[in-house]
């Protein structure tokens, strides 16, 4: 049986020396309970993101654990709401 979910995608590009990161201002139309969250790092490696969601998740958006702080560019996360 096929149900009708809302879903919600987007990637954020990290700063240098970024330890948690918030989402906010998405003004969504339903109120998730799942965030799916991929890390991205910098294309000659790098330490492991291990982010990691705190909280829940709101219609505005969410915070997030990146479980490192970022030490160059090219730190980045894709997320999926639904």
């Amino acid at each position: 049986m096929f149900q009708e979910r809302l879903v919600y995608l987007g990637y954020v590009t990290l700063p240098v020396g970024a330890s948690t990161w918030s989402v906010t201002g998405l003004g969504l139309q339903f109120a998730p309970t799942t965030v799916i969250i991929t890390p991205q790092l910098p294309a000659n490696g790098g330490l492991a993101l291990n982010p990691k969601l705190m909280g829940a998740p709101t219609k505005d958006g969410f915070n997030v654990d990146l479980g490192i702080t970022t030490d160059g560019a090219g730190y980045g996360f894709g997320f999926l709401m639904f």
